[in-house]
């Protein structure tokens, strides 16, 4: 199969523009609407402490779930402009890693500075290590959504969401009653192996519409690398 590697942009009237727009936040709102399911799960079917432990818990990582979305918020953008879609996605998703690693940075600071005056139970660490783990797959994984949505496919990114929405539905239901773990360790356990799940969804979409080689990170353009390189040996 050939895969298509160079875009132009679309020429959209308003009312498409506004279709696309209202498409993209439907799909980023049911996104966020995960913890939302998660507190009442356990509201329902859980202690009230392992309820406080996690609401507690959501807060804190909550704010690098905004990071995440506003680190990314120009990508589709850039996408756009650029016309190679494959460069702009190894850019996009090199970038993305740029930012999960200074998440994951930032996330150790911000904790261990909480800690120091908090001081955590072992149950709030368990469950605040746990949705960091998904939390710094969400960069990678907003990215993707935004290229997506870029090549036409808000619609589809809609029905994937919600797909993963009663995915984690079901496995927070299924580690509650059927696991070892706390009430709120299991609830952390399933949100995170979910964004995992979507994020792989997405690298297999993303592989079929532009090929695998647009997989491969990358942080600057290889032309202007190999530029670079010869430069260096002429002044050498």
């Amino acid at each position: 199969m050939d895969h298509q590697t160079h875009h132009q942009p679309n020429s959209q009237t308003s009312q498409q523009i506004i279709r696309q727009a209202m498409q993209i936040s439907l799909s980023k709102f049911i996104a966020l609407s995960m913890p939302m399911v998660d507190l009442v799960m356990l509201s329902w079917w859980a202690a009230d402490t392992a309820l406080a432990d996690y609401a507690l818990i959501t807060q804190l990582v909550q704010v690098f779930v905004v990071l995440s979305l506003a680190l990314s918020i120009g990508v589709p953008i850039y996408f756009n402009q650029h016309s190679d879609g494959v460069l702009a996605t190894r850019q996009a998703i090199g970038y993305a890693c740029l930012i999960g690693i200074a998440l994951l940075a930032l996330s150790w600071l911000y904790f261990v500075g909480l800690d120091a005056v908090h001081a955590f139970s072992p149950q709030q660490t368990l469950v605040y290590v746990l949705l960091i783990g998904g939390v710094l797959s969400l960069p990678c994984y907003i990215v993707l959504n935004h290229i997506l949505d870029a090549l036409g496919k808000s619609r589809q990114v809609i029905y994937l969401t919600a797909i993963m929405t009663v995915l984690n539905i079901a496995l927070n239901y299924q580690l509650l009653f059927n696991s070892s773990l706390s009430a709120q360790a299991a609830i952390a356990t399933a949100t995170t192996a979910v964004r995992i799940i979507g994020l792989l969804v997405l690298m297999a979409w993303i592989g079929q519409q532009l090929g695998t080689h647009a997989l491969r990170a990358t942080l600057h353009p290889p032309a202007i690398k190999k530029n670079y390189s010869a430069s260096v040996r002429v002044s050498c």
